[in-house]
């Protein structure tokens, strides 16, 4: 029995599989675009600002931290992108205690962190390319766990964008270094007052550095999926080829198998009738 009929419905399913694929790596790549200059901009302004706050961005070790933010993707199209976030929080944070507050962003990575044994206390799911006003409910969160704007014991969890192959998960202190402050004497004029300048900077710190770590890890998780769907694409793309090659290295058998079966049938009934003549 030929089986050519199988050949082209598996043929058949490929072939969808590979649109699919190839639609959702161009939906991808554009938003990765957009990403990238809104990811490239934003960095710009966020390290003038760092500068302005004397906001250290190194890890501190001996830092009590009660609050975890973990920053991952919402969807699960790309790769090991969430796992190798998981596999670093066992590695390097959650493995000597876990902390009072757990926040999770992103909602495959929630599920996938429940599963693994750690349940968040809240999840917040934001958009492909999240805007800046979505940081406003994970900065309140971060306020009603009494996270001080003197000093923030809250450690941010994110893969650090390298490039379209590698993002690597880090940790990151929330610290404000506030020993430069004031130093200017009477020539800085306040208003209303120091302090009062001192914890509004720091607030819009806190959400500076939020969503910064909102669009590298929207950025990554585009770059992982856009990697993904292009990997499927090629190997749809490959497999169709090789379907296609059996289909006609099958069609060209069932062809000979006629003329074989065809030439047989004609040479015994030829040989019948020289042996009746």
């Amino acid at each position: 029995m030929s089986a050519i009929p199988g050949l082209k419905k598996k043929l058949k399913s490929v072939r969808a599989a590979g649109k699919l694929s190839k639609a959702m790596k161009t939906v991808s790549a554009a938003k990765y675009s957009k990403l990238n200059a809104i990811f490239k901009n934003y960095s710009l302004y966020a390290r003038e600002y760092a500068g302005l706050c004397g906001f250290s961005e190194e890890i501190v070790q001996d830092t009590d931290i009660k609050t975890v933010v973990v920053f991952g993707s919402n969807k699960g199209f790309c790769g090991g992108f969430n796992n190798q976030i998981i596999q670093f929080l066992k590695d390097n944070v959650f493995s000597e205690k876990l902390p009072e507050h757990l926040i999770v962003c992103g909602g495959t990575l929630s599920k996938l962190m429940t599963e693994n044994g750690y349940e968040a206390e809240k999840t917040f799911v934001f958009g492909d390319i999240p805007s800046f006003d979505e940081s406003a409910d994970l900065f309140n969160a971060l306020s009603d766990f009494g996270a001080e704007v003197s000093d923030y014991p809250v450690m941010l969890v994110r893969p650090i964008y390298k490039n379209t192959m590698t993002q690597i998960p880090q940790a990151q202190v929330m610290l404000l270094n506030r020993s430069g402050s004031g130093e200017s004497g009477n020539d800085t004029l306040f208003f209303p007052d120091e302090k009062t300048v001192e914890e509004a900077l720091a607030q819009n710190m806190l959400r500076t550095v939020i969503y910064g770590a909102m669009l590298e890890t929207a950025l990554g998780a585009q770059a992982a999926t856009l990697m993904t769907m292009r990997s499927a694409y090629d190997t749809a793309t490959e497999y169709g080829e090789a379907l296609e090659s059996e289909i006609h290295r099958q069609r060209q058998r069932d062809v000979t198998a006629d003329v074989i079966e065809t030439s047989s049938e004609k040479v015994g009934k030829k040989e019948g009738d020289d042996k009746n003549a």
